[in-house]
């Protein structure tokens, strides 16, 4: 049942911001319209800089401000904003009420921007449960729907602990181990085992039409590892295969020496 308020919730969110996002005034309409209003070339100039230095200075306390409100709150706040530009634009009687227009946009925007791909997220993936790594992961759902983690087993069981101290829904979890295939339409997902100060961590290899993206995950190569050790034998296949992009841990990389167990 919470499950599907929680799915009514997110509708009505989607609802709520393609509405507004509708009602937005878009680049090239503003610009004409400021034109056309009598407003010269160097005072809508003004106004774009106004836009875009709001933007810069508001990008990460925007995103602090979201996890305070929650998704619903922000997406409603981003809207308002919105509006409030949209008829500041059309009715502003000088350059000062323009730039105070151009700074809600760049809020609105801010507060938004996060929304707009969200039909295009699938999953999110896990490589360890250290807390760098899954320690915003109860922010993160209360601003995005995400419908499954796939995640290490240890590394779920701390998610699913956050998420219930924060009494953030826990999505479609999914254990990770050497076995796991991933098969999408465009790509393929497969892991390998690494070596890490916590148990049961693993490296992501992204199969593409375009090539092979390999994401390490953190990892140290440890010949007595406390535990598994590292899969070197796939990690060599991959490598024989061609890796396009590779995406490693360099903590301690140009350290000389080698990690302890």
């Amino acid at each position: 049942m919470n499950h599907k308020l929680n799915l009514k919730k997110q509708l009505v969110c989607i609802y709520t911001n393609n509405f507004f996002s509708g009602l937005r005034i878009t680049d090239a309409v503003w610009v004409a319209l400021l034109a056309a209003r009598g407003f010269s070339l160097w005072e809508i100039g003004v106004a774009e800089s106004v836009f875009h230095m709001v933007s810069l200075t508001f990008e990460v306390p925007s995103g602090m401000a979201a996890d305070l409100l929650g998704r619903r709150k922000t997406l409603v706040s981003g809207g308002v904003c919105m509006v409030l530009s949209n008829l500041l634009m059309a009715f502003a009687p000088d350059l000062f009420f323009i730039c105070l227009a151009m700074a809600l946009s760049a809020l609105a925007n801010q507060q938004q921007n996060r929304q707009k791909n969200e039909n295009k997220i699938k999953a999110l993936v896990i490589t360890h449960g250290h807390e760098d790594h899954i320690g915003g992961i109860s922010f993160l759902l209360q601003n995005i729907n995400v419908p499954v983690i796939y995640t290490p087993n240890i590394a779920g069981k701390l998610i699913k602990n956050k998420l219930s101290e924060r009494n953030v829904p826990c999505p479609k979890m999914v254990t990770v181990n050497e076995e796991l295939n991933i098969k999408t339409k465009y790509f393929n997902i497969e892991f390998f085992r690494t070596t890490h100060s916590i148990p049961d961590s693993h490296g992501v290899v992204i199969h593409t039409p375009d090539g092979t993206i390999v994401m390490t995950g953190d990892f140290k190569f440890d010949m007595t590892p406390i535990g598994p050790m590292s899969n070197l034998h796939k990690m060599a296949k991959i490598g024989e295969k061609g890796v396009s992009v590779l995406m490693s841990d360099s903590t301690n990389a140009l350290v000389p020496g080698v990690s302890l167990s």
